[in-house]
């Protein structure tokens, strides 16, 4: 299955990109959609990954975004493998009890 990943500004553009994709991965940290606009994407598509890299973020904006996105049906959430302790767990928890599944990340670009 190949996975599109969502990294547009506006809501439309993100609808538009993962209409008739089989998964798609929004990028939380790069769109900076709205709350609401969030919920609209994520109802929209049955398998949904979230993703909101704290380096290009923050630990709050992040927490706030993958919540509400594992809250309106996110399938799964990733997590960098360098996010803090408290963060990782919390959002790991927060999905195994809301039936979202969990992907810890590490990237190497070396």
């Amino acid at each position: 299955m190949i996975c599109v990943s969502v990294q547009e500004k506006s809501l439309e553009r993100c609808l538009e990109i993962i209409k008739g994709v089989p998964m798609a991965e929004l990028r939380a940290d790069l769109c900076k959609l709205t709350l609401p606009e969030l919920e609209r994407v994520v109802e929209s598509h049955p398998n949904l990954l979230i993703t909101c890299r704290i380096a290009n973020s923050s630990i709050e904006f992040a927490k706030e975004q993958i919540i509400t996105a594992i809250r309106k049906g996110a399938k799964y959430v990733d997590i960098e493998i360098e996010a803090p302790v408290d963060f990782l767990e919390y959002v790991k928890t927060y999905a195994q009890v809301n039936g979202a599944k969990v992907i810890i990340s590490y990237h190497n670009f070396e």
